[in-house]
């Protein structure tokens, strides 16, 4: 080597194509489901719960309002469970082909619905409804 030459460094390289059939997973879906499973257990498990007393009658009797929230919760529970149910025989191509489910953006519609029922569900929670609240 001579005074003055650059030094020659060498980059490591990783070749990327090795992992394609790490790559060509349903990783969007699988994360999605689980997501959507979380809001499912939340809005038909925790939501349901009772934190106040507020929301007791004497013993351990609920409100009707609270009853009433039950209700909701449950409801857009079961609404985001039967999503995943669809998005799974969907996105899979077990009932229809992929291109139908495609052509009518299934996918979305279902995400759409499942992300609306835990909204308002929240909205519940979160005491937006005022008819609802104890």
């Amino acid at each position: 080597m001579q005074a003055g030459e650059p030094i020659a460094k060498s980059t490591p390289e990783f070749d990327f194509q090795s992992l394609h059939w790490l790559l060509d997973l349903y990783w969007h879906q699988v994360f999605a489901g689980v997501m959507f499973a979380i809001l499912a257990y939340f809005t038909y498990c925790v939501f349901t719960r009772v934190h106040m007393d507020s929301s007791r009658l004497e013993g351990d009797e609920l409100t009707p309002q609270k009853l009433k929230r039950n209700r909701y919760y449950r409801f857009f529970g079961i609404v985001i469970a039967f999503c995943i149910v669809g998005l799974v025989i969907g996105v899979f191509g077990l009932v229809i082909p992929l291109d139908t489910w495609d052509h009518y953006n299934a996918t979305f519609a279902l995400e759409a619905f499942a992300l609306l029922a835990f909204g308002f569900a929240w909205l519940i929670k979160g005491r937006y409804f005022t008819s609802l609240n104890d």
